[in-house]
């Protein structure tokens, strides 16, 4: 269903059975842009403030801050759709952020923000690269073959004409 407008008003709307029509406004802004879910966005009118008008064009600052706070719940949405994987079964998980349990196998520094650990599990071999931040914190640092280590991130495939474990 796409809205050419939504409402929402503090005083009579629900988030729980609100559709976002002038009969059955959202009670929040937030709840209006996760209904729509993407860019751009349908006009959002809210209670007016006047006596003789029932509703308002939402102000650039409100809409600027529910924007925020929509953004927030979207990276909080793609950081719990991380899955716990065994590295053999990692192909089926290209380009999507996974977690994964190991060992640090091998281990080689280049440089002070650069990283290559390979990691196993038992099911196979896998090639991480840590890069900025992470090598230079102290758990960074401190990091040697043999130590258990849980890697969350993006999994890439391997450049053409490289080769990596796990590809």
């Amino acid at each position: 269903m796409v809205l050419a407008e939504l409402y929402v008003s503090d005083r009579e709307g629900s988030d729980a059975t609100g559709d976002g029509t002038k009969e059955k406004p959202f009670k929040t802004g937030l709840k209006a842009l996760m209904t729509v879910g993407k860019e751009p966005f349908p006009t959002i009118y809210v209670d007016s403030q006047k006596e003789n008008e029932r509703w308002n064009v939402i102000s650039k600052s409100q809409l600027k801050n529910i924007k925020k706070m929509w953004h927030r719940e979207q990276m909080k949405n793609e950081s719990r759709e991380k899955k716990e994987v065994k590295i053999s079964a990692l192909e089926g998980y290209r380009g999507q952020r996974v977690k994964v349990f190991g060992w640090v196998h091998r281990l080689r520094r280049q440089g002070k923000n650069l990283m290559f650990l390979v990691l196993r599990d038992g099911t196979g071999y896998l090639q991480c690269v840590l890069a900025d931040e992470l090598c230079q914190c102290y758990n960074g640092v401190l990091l040697s073959t043999e130590s258990s280590v849980a890697v969350y991130g993006m999994l890439n495939l391997t450049p053409k004409g490289k080769q990596a474990p796990g590809g």
